[in-house]
């Protein structure tokens, strides 16, 4: 399916020797040696690109693939060429968009996203998804329902929390205690609504500015091609 370059939010598998992060794709375009590159490859990058390998291109192998997440896209496979795919389909006056990408295709999960970027505002978020049985229990005591991923807004010292049940539905907004009252509240009590034991990571604002501008997706999907059904990484468009 057709991809718009300001979706893509970064690569499954960064190449070795790549500049340190943060980066853009200018910095990356520059990185590449493009060894064997030939006028067939820069033609390959602005056709629809389909499952087709990129010729006159020696180290390029298969198809470059992608995968969209509710509209913030990856890139699995071919992080060479989507580098000079991206600077070249933004250079003034192209189009900014990959043709006919082939790209699985992973839609929003009951209404996450949504939810996501109506808690975040115009803000900055945290996350966590939990394993350990100690913390589900404590994240899923906080929800009132059996829970494993959190998004957490912090605003000067007080913090909330967006629990999405694990089994699907609504996500629910909660309100851990501040440090005076966990300082004021029975022990026992507080331990269970003290979120500071999870490894709590940032959402990066790359991925919120790629799902507040998804509305590229619908009709993207209305003009796509199904090519595989039984991929694991859900159905691959082109």
């Amino acid at each position: 399916m057709d991809v718009t370059c300001t979706a893509i939010t970064g690569v499954l598998n960064p190449p070795r020797g790549a500049p340190p992060e943060p980066f853009d794709w200018r910095q990356a375009a520059l990185c590449l040696h493009g060894e064997g590159w030939g006028p067939l490859a820069i033609r390959y990058l602005e056709e629809p690109l389909r499952c087709r390998p990129m010729p006159e291109a020696p180290g390029a192998k298969r198809a470059l693939k992608l995968t969209s997440y509710a509209g913030a896209v990856i890139c699995t496979n071919g992080t060479h060429r989507l580098a000079a795919a991206i600077t070249w389909q933004l250079r003034p006056g192209a189009g900014g968009v990959l043709r006919m990408a082939a790209t699985n295709e992973r839609p929003e999960r009951d209404g996450r996203v949504g939810a996501i970027l109506a808690y975040a505002g115009g803000g900055s978020l945290e996350f966590v998804q939990v394993h350990a049985p100690a913390n589900l229990d404590q994240l899923s005591a906080l929800a009132c329902a059996p829970s494993d991923l959190a998004i957490r807004r912090r605003e000067g010292c007080r913090e909330s929390l967006l629990v999405f049940p694990s089994g699907g539905g609504a996500a629910v907004e909660v309100r851990p205690r501040s440090a005076l009252q966990r300082l004021l509240a029975n022990r026992a009590t507080d331990e269970k609504r003290d979120t500071g034991w999870f490894n709590w990571r940032p959402v990066p604002d790359e991925l919120l500015s790629a799902w507040r501008g998804r509305d590229w997706l619908r009709g993207s999907l209305t003009g796509s091609e199904l090519v595989g059904d039984a991929e694991p990484h859900g159905p691959l468009m082109a």
